[in-house]
């Protein structure tokens, strides 16, 4: 099984939702005033029909009219007011969720190395847009009909004793029904929300993947098997959905016993108080209305929890990210340590580094001195990636020392380790704007005329105003501009971890020059396919299992005989 995010607990969920409430309490309590002023409103009009009854009973007809131009009055009241409140509390609401938005993303950004690295694309993609969206919509519009639902209650309840206490006590059957609904909803409910989100994130995952892949399954004509596995995991979502509408068609079928219930309760109640003459036929039929009026919202407010439970579900997956970057120090600047005439730049001491209890570097010592161009060969799977990542402080050590200008980079804060050390992957990014703008990236702070030196030195100098999102980019392009953002970037160390990958021989060349006469001066580490790149470094690392077995200049490992040896000729048979 795949590696997958954490979840947050609910406690944890609540208390981070409530965090990012607060600046706005002042406009939530606002707006649950004006729900009760509405709700109150809303009372005047079925408490102004039962004095129209009654009105009518004496056949007193100017009070009757009277009386109808409150009740309408009261309806508009109570519109214009509840929709005001509603405006107002979705406004509020807007603003946290935009908010959360912002921070799922930001979070997934800056997970860890050593969580990111485990875990697809996909599943950062689900976390940072379904689940947001899916808190979205069990949000915006519940809340709103969660406190106006709550107002409504309290106002209907207090009219109703108003009109007698007893018609209270006829409504108050109705309670334990609907606490056995909620009991047996909440029993099952929960983890059939968490299993969808859960289905939902794996649908998009392999969606993600698919779609990143759609050459390779071009190429195998696999499309037809990857549209099976998609359909599967479609119909695991559309199952835990159908779960869900059971218990949910339960869930209302009780609901509308308790409704049955309590206005059997209320028109016997009536009719006892109406035949005692403690009641009159108008205030118990204003009663009866009252009470229909009360079924709405009490029904909203129990259908709030439907709502709420899908929110819980997808907020502690956006939670249980923001918690997993938290992990992370807070962006941060380093002032660089001079170091003395041969003290060693980088310096690995008996590094080991264990991911999911496998070994993947064991035991490396090694010392890379000031503006050194080091290699770092092997076959796929030596473990070449994994000591880089050691080096750039993107994965800690398990055991052993790593240290690069005399400081730990893993235990640097933040972005603190990236002054330290740039990596340039074998799949640079090209985001759609301005190349300069591409540039900047590594370097917002970066003068105009530093962005055009460093574009005049990777050879792109005449398209620094060029707007990359109208231009078809190449591997050759997209290359160029991660040499550039490491430039830019000015870190003393500079990894390339197979930064020709993709492009031709000639490119690859021409990239080899340009990484050469860019990088002058600073200590360079290059995670080289081609061994030609190799042959013109300073020096070469050979890895096998994790394990550096040997380390010499190119001509002199070629001259041993050894694994490096090997490799050569291995590659020069077969290069173009």
């Amino acid at each position: 099984m795949s590696p997958s995010l954490p979840l947050a607990s609910a406690a944890r969920s609540r208390r981070w939702l409530l965090s990012r409430v607060r600046p706005l309490v002042w406009r939530l309590l606002g707006a649950l005033l004006l729900f009760v002023v509405a709700a109150a409103a809303g009372l005047i009009f079925p408490l102004a029909l039962g004095r129209l009854v009654d009105a009518v009973e004496r056949d007193d007809a100017g009070a009757a009219f009277a009386i109808a131009g409150v009740a309408l009055a009261g309806l508009l009241v109570a519109a214009v007011i509840g929709a005001a409140a509603a405006v107002v509390l979705t406004f509020g609401l807007e603003a946290v969720l935009a908010d959360i938005r912002l921070r799922a993303v930001a979070a997934a950004l800056g997970l860890p190395a050593s969580i990111s690295d485990g875990v697809s694309a996909g599943q950062l993609t689900s976390r940072g847009s379904d689940d947001v969206d899916a808190l979205r919509e069990a949000i915006a519009g519940p809340i709103p009909a969660l406190a106006s639902s709550a107002a409504a209650i309290a106002m209907t309840l207090a009219g109703l004793f108003a009109l007698h206490p007893a018609f209270l006590a006829a409504v108050l059957v109705v309670v334990p029904v609907h606490v056995c609904a909620v009991r047996a909803y909440l029993r099952r409910a929960p983890r059939l929300y968490d299993a969808e989100r859960g289905a939902v994130a794996r649908r998009s995952a392999w969606l993600y993947e698919a779609l990143r892949s759609r050459e390779t399954i071009r190429a195998y004509a696999s499309a037809a098997r990857v549209q099976g596995r998609f359909s599967r995991k479609s119909w695991a979502v559309v199952r835990c959905a159908l779960s869900i509408r059971i218990v949910q068609s339960r869930f209302f079928l009780r609901l509308g016993i308790a409704e049955m219930l309590g206005t059997v309760a209320l028109l016997l109640t009536g009719h006892a108080l109406v035949a005692a003459g403690q009641a009159t036929v108008g205030e118990a039929t204003s009663a009866l209305l009252v009470m229909l009026a009360l079924f709405a919202p009490m029904s909203g407010l129990l259908l709030v929890f439907d709502d709420l439970l899908a929110a819980s579900a997808a907020l502690r997956r956006v939670v249980g990210v923001v918690d997993a970057a938290a992990s992370a120090e807070p962006s941060s600047t380093l002032e660089l340590p001079r170091r003395g005439p041969g003290e060693p730049v980088v310096a690995l001491s008996r590094a080991t580094l264990d991911l999911a209890g496998v070994p993947v570097i064991r035991d490396v010592t090694v010392e890379i001195a000031p503006g050194q161009i080091v290699a770092i060969v092997g076959a796929s799977g030596a473990g070449k990636t994994s000591l880089a990542k050691l080096i750039a402080g993107q994965l800690a050590p398990t055991s052993g020392r790593v240290e690069v200008l005399g400081r730990a980079p893993s235990q640097l804060p933040g972005d603190a380790a990236a002054c330290l050390v740039t990596v340039v992957d074998q799949h640079p990014h090209v985001f759609e704007a301005t190349l300069a703008e591409n540039l900047q990236l590594a370097n917002p702070a970066a003068g105009a005329g530093a962005v055009r030196d460093v574009a005049e030195r990777i050879g792109l100098g005449a398209m620094a105003q060029l707007d990359l999102s109208d231009a078809r980019t190449d591997g050759a392009l997209s290359h160029r501009l991660a040499v550039g953002r490491a430039l830019l970037r000015q870190a003393p160390v500079m990894v390339f971890d197979e930064a020709t990958a993709g492009v031709d021989a000639a490119e690859a060349r021409e990239l080899d020059g340009l990484i050469r006469a860019a990088c002058t001066g600073r200590t360079v580490l290059m995670i080289a396919h081609r061994l030609s790149q190799a042959e013109s470094c300073d020096r070469v690392l050979v890895m096998d299992c994790g394990s550096i077995v040997e380390d010499g200049p190119p001509e002199a490992l070629r001259a041993a005989g050894g694994p490096y040896a090997r490799l050569w000729e291995a590659w020069a048979a077969g290069a173009p």
